[in-house]
């Protein structure tokens, strides 16, 4: 077998695995985008009286935005993927719209969840 060959299957073999990784992580991604109202509503029947986290608020008034990032991110990674005639090119930026994809997913996560181990740690710090 040639060698060409073998890195046309070597690459080829990388772009599967990479537009598998993103289209995963985006659907991740994506779906959790729908759930961030009914955190809302929780955090407001739950914790009426108390400031939520910057970053939870940042999250919750933005999350008309979020869903469209989680759809930008794999789409620019799979469009150079797919598109890309250099081999570094179709590395470096489906790399990068993995990890933004990651950041996203999990900043998002870390938001939502933090008024939660705040009151999780309140009523343990409560008497009994």
């Amino acid at each position: 077998m040639e060698l060409s060959v073998k890195i046309d299957a070597l690459v080829t073999t990388y772009k599967v695995v990479m537009a598998s990784l993103l289209v995963f992580l985006s659907f991740l991604n994506f779906a959790e985008t729908f759930a961030i109202p009914k955190f809302w509503r929780i955090f407001r029947d739950a914790m009426p009286d108390q400031p939520l986290p910057l970053l939870t608020t940042a999250v919750l008034e933005s999350h008309g935005i979020l869903p469209f990032l989680a759809v930008l991110w794999p789409a620019v990674g799979l469009f150079v993927i797919f598109m890309s005639k250099q081999i570094s090119t179709s590395v470096y930026v489906p790399v990068c719209m993995l990890i933004v994809t990651a950041v996203q997913l999990a900043t998002t996560w870390l938001a939502l969840f933090l008024p939660m181990i705040s009151l999780v740690n309140g009523m343990s710090d409560s008497p009994k």
